[in-house]
This record gives C-alpha cells, sequence and structure tokens, in this order.
C-alpha cells in the first residue's frame, strides 16, 4: 500500500512539474491571440502564465472582435508583443502589468501595427525595458505615446519606427531613451516639432525624419551630436521652415535635404564639420542662401539642385574639395555665381566628376565658372559651346558632336557610373538601360564637359 501511495504521489509531482515548465504559457512560447474569447479565458486556460518567453501575438481574426485585454492583467514579461490589426481596440488595459520586452539579442520588440482604433499606450507605463524595437505604424486614431514613458533600458541596437499615425500629437513617451541605431518618423501628419527625443545624443545609423506635412522645426533632437553611417534624411515636410534642432550636429554619414518647400534656411547647421558620403540640398524651393554650412569641411559627395531661389553659395567656400569624388551644382536659375577658390581648383581638373547645368549666367556650365575663375580662356569656351549630343531625346543610340577624341562617361542622378566609352572608335549608346534621365561627361587633357540625355 505505501508503495501505491508513494508511486501516485511520485506521479501527481511528476504531473505539477511537467506543468510548470511546459503548461505555463504555451507548448512552444508563442501565443496568438484571434478572438475576445481567448483573452476572457486567459487565466483559466493559463493559470500560472506570468512571464511569456517568446511572442504574444494580439490579431484578431473577425473585424472588431478584440474589444479590451482586461484577461492578460497576470502577465508581468514578455519577450516580443505583437499588436496587429484589431479594429475596434481603443487602448491597452489589461497590460498595465508588464514591467519589460527582453531576453536576450533577438528578443525585446514591441510592434503596434494598424490597431485603428487604438487612442493611447498609457497602460504600457509600467515597462522599463525594450531591447530591440519600437514600432508603431499605421495607428490611425493614436494621439499619444506617453505610455512609453518609463521605458530606459533599451540595447545598443534599437530600432525605432513612429510611422503612419496620422493622429499623433508629439513624442513625449521617448523621453527616457537616449540613443537608437534607427530612429524613423515618417508620415505623422500632427506632429509640428519632434520634442519627446531631447534625451537622445546619437543614432547610431540612420536617422530618417520625411513626409511629416504640419511639423515646422526640429526641436527635440537638440542634444545629437552624431549619426552613423548611413546619416539622416529629411525630406518631403512641405512646412519645415527651419532645421532648428540640428544645432549640436557636428557629424553625419549622407545628409540628404529634399523636398521641404517652405524650407528658408539651414542656419542650424553651423556646427557640422563633415559628411561622410552624400551631402545633397535639393527641391528646396525657398532656400536662398547656404548661410550656416560655413564650418563643414569634408563631403565625398556634393549636390545642390533644384533650388528655385538659390542665389548664394558662398557657405562651402570652405569644404575642401581635394576630398570630394563628384560636385554637383545645377537647376538653381538665380545662381550665377560659383567662383570660389576650392570649385576653381576642384574643376580645373578634367578627371574631376562635375555636374554643372541649367543655372544663371556664369555658373550654367564647368567652362563658364572656370572662365569666370580665369583658368580658361574664350577659345576653349567655344569648343564647349559646338559640343552637343543628338538626338536627344534618345531611344537607345546617340552621337557626339564637337568634340572629337576623349572617354565618354554615362552616370545617373546619382552619380554611379553605368557605361563607359572611348569616343571615335566605341558605339555611343543607352540600349541595355532603362527609360530615364542620364548624365553624359566627355573629357580629355583639353576639356571635360557633362550634358543631360534623356532615354524614352
Amino acid at each position: 500500500m505505501n508503495l501505491k501511495i508513494l508511486f501516485s504521489g511520485l506521479l501527481i509531482f511528476i504531473f505539477s512539474v511537467s506543468n510548470l515548465l511546459f503548461g505555463q504559457c504555451g507548448p512552444l512560447n508563442t501565443i496568438i491571440i484571434e478572438d475576445q474569447s481567448q483573452i476572457d479565458n486567459f487565466s483559466t486556460n493559463y493559470p500560472d502564465c506570468t512571464e511569456i518567453n517568446g511572442r504574444l501575438h494580439i490579431e484578431e481574426s473577425v473585424p472588431g472582435n478584440i474589444t479590451n485585454l482586461n484577461g492578460l492583467s497576470q502577465i508581468t514579461k514578455v519577450e516580443n508583443l505583437w499588436i496587429y490589426y484589431n479594429s475596434a481596440l481603443t487602448n491597452l488595459n489589461g497590460l498595465n502589468n508588464i514591467i519589460a520586452l527582453s531576453d536576450d539579442a533577438a528578443s525585446g520588440r514591441l510592434r503596434l501595427i494598424n490597431n485603428t482604433s487604438l487612442e493611447n499606450l498609457d497602460a504600457l507605463e509600467n515597462i522599463n525595458e525594450i531591447l530591440q524595437e519600437i514600432k508603431i505604424i499605421g495607428n490611425t486614431s493614436l494621439t499619444s505615446i506617453e505610455g512609453l514613458q518609463n521605458v530606459s533600458i533599451t540595447g545598443p541596437n534599437l530600432r525605432i519606427f513612429i510611422e503612419e499615425n496620422p493622429s499623433l500629437q508629439n513624442l513625449i513617451g521617448l523621453n527616457g531613451i537616449t540613443s537608437a541605431y534607427f530612429l524613423d518618423i515618417i508620415e505623422n501628419d500632427m506632429l509640428i516639432n519632434l520634442n519627446g527625443l531631447n534625451n537622445f545624443t546619437e543614432v547610431s545609423y540612420r536617422l530618417k525624419i520625411d513626409n511629416n506635412q504640419n511639423l515646422e522645426n526640429l526641436e527635440g533632437l537638440n542634444n545629437i551630436t552624431n549619426v552613423g553611417q548611413d546619416g539622416i534624411s529629411i525630406a518631403s515636410n512641405p512646412s519645415l521652415e527651419t532645421l532648428n534642432g540640428l544645432e549640436s550636429l557636428i557629424t553625419t554619414g549622407s545628409f540628404m535635404i529634399g523636398g521641404n518647400f517652405a524650407l528658408s534656411n539651414v542656419e542650424a547647421l553651423a556646427n557640422l564639420t563633415s559628411s561622410g558620403f552624400i551631402f545633397s540640398l535639393t527641391f528646396n524651393r525657398q532656400l536662398a542662401n547656404l548661410h550656416g554650412l560655413e564650418n563643414l569641411i569634408t563631403v565625398p559627395y556634393l549636390f545642390l539642385g533644384n533650388n528655385d531661389i538659390l542665389n548664394d553659395i558662398s557657405a562651402i567656400a570652405n569644404i575642401n574639395l581635394n576630398t570630394t569624388y563628384e560636385l554637383g551644382i545645377h537647376d538653381s536659375p538665380q545662381l550665377n555665381v560659383c567662383d570660389y577658390p576650392n570649385i576653381c581648383q576642384y574643376l580645373n581638373t578634367p578627371s574631376n566628376v562635375a555636374y554643372i547645368y541649367n543655372n544663371a549666367p556664369g555658373c550654367n556650365s564647368r567652362i563658364e565658372i572656370l572662365q569666370a575663375c580665369g583658368l580658361i580662356g574664350i577659345d576653349e569656351n567655344t569648343i564647349v559651346a559646338d559640343f552637343s549630343i543628338h538626338p536627344n531625346p534618345t531611344n537607345g543610340t546617340f552621337t557626339i558632336s564637337g568634340i572629337e577624341e576623349g572617354t565618354v562617361q554615362i552616370t545617373d542622378s546619382r552619380g554611379r557610373l553605368l557605361k563607359a566609352f572611348t569616343l571615335g572608335k566605341d558605339e555611343t549608346s543607352l540600349n541595355d538601360l532603362a527609360e530615364g534621365i542620364y548624365f553624359v561627361n566627355v573629357r580629355n587633357e583639353n576639356v571635360s564637359v557633362t550634358k543631360r540625355l534623356v532615354k524614352i
């Protein structure tokens, strides 16, 4: 009898231990919730489940079925929390006891995507640790992310994506975070500034501020001194008037500022000294000068284009163009002075790649600038005046007239070399390239000239 009792007790112990080890939060360490009944019965189905060592994925299978998360209040830790496509969920109440999204290098992700009725994240106010990712995208009713304000423990590769939240009024809630690997703020139409990012000092790979319709300035980025390899993109923010907020920026990878039609000055960049790859200012219709760039010294690729009222580029006269591989100054019809010593020296070396066209007389071609620099005479200018490409546009093959010998290089709008020919020996064609705009550079020991060619 005692053996029977002992054996029965052993079975009960084994069952209890196996339930403790494997039954708490599901055998696969992933819990997928698709309807309200799973939430309401969570404490019954998982009575001892407090820490999910995997993913909690909440995504309704029937539109409007999930209305609240109240039944999940026993959960205190999750490796990855994914809440997708719940059309009737207005808040995250029920997740109030979660304190961390973390475990190892592959975990620690918060994803809130396309929850169209979600208004706030207040229920996440006890979370202090998110190691890998914050992705808040497509929540059309979301007005505040203040519930994240206690997040202060993050990993070195933290990626933050705040995108397509048209009702989001500010970024307060990210104020406990000091650095990120990615930081993308895209298509949040109610944002006026970036307050909430005030404690960031570094973005180690990429900072992207694009397509925020009412963004007026970059206040909130005031303490960022460095952005890493991929650099900064500030594009298509039609209300952006200044870059105020970037006063502490010293170095960045690429820096591309384009399509900000209200941008009138870049004076906030007064402390910027180097760009590690491309520095471009394009399609900024109200930008008349570049004051603020006087301390910029190092730029491998420099492009200024399609700035309708730009008439003064004197601020870039301190750039050391000896370390520059390509220079573009084009489509600025009011710009007529380009003969600064660094530009003169750069253009005077025929092998240096330059795209100079569609500016005002005096700055409308490489030859015009060199002539203003006093480095070329009228006769050489006449040679270039005779240079032409026809047909233009072309559907493939084209002919170059006015220059009899030299090398021909075909590049795209980003300056990438696509084809090369020897003039007079090789057929010049775009037959294996797609339709679009290309640049034809012809150079020999006497001259280097670039013209635009369109393939149709």
